[in-house]
């Protein structure tokens, strides 16, 4: 989606753990409640519901690169027996510009904390 963060709808992040854009692919992949997520390499991962809406309000600065939680449309087929086929969320970069809205506290607590100011 480009670079910032939702200004919307935060739930999850601050582990430095999850801080690469694999552990925080799959962080997203397996909460139910992740629409977006925001990467800041090395510092954090954060996440959002949908209190973020479609995350068109984006904040923050150019460190975060914000991805949007996609799932694949299920498939339809003639009624059987067996059970339905699953659908498995893959991830895209967002391509939304930043705006120039200030970050929420939390970000701000975030921005310090990886940064040391």
């Amino acid at each position: 989606m480009g670079t910032g963060y939702c200004d919307a709808g935060y739930y999850a992040g601050g582990n430095s753990a999850d801080a690469t854009l694999e552990a925080c692919k799959a962080r997203c992949t397996e909460e139910a409640q992740c629409l977006f997520f925001a990467l800041k390499e090395a510092c954090t991962c954060s996440r959002y519901n949908s209190g973020a809406g479609d995350c068109s309000s984006v904040v923050g600065a150019n460190d975060h690169e914000l991805y949007r939680k996609l799932t694949a449309a299920p498939t339809t087929s003639a009624p059987t027996t067996t059970a339905s086929p699953t659908v498995s969320p893959t991830i895209a970069p967002s391509t939304a510009a930043p705006t120039t809205t200030p970050p929420t506290d939390i970000m701000r607590a975030f921005s310090m904390y990886c940064t040391g100011f």
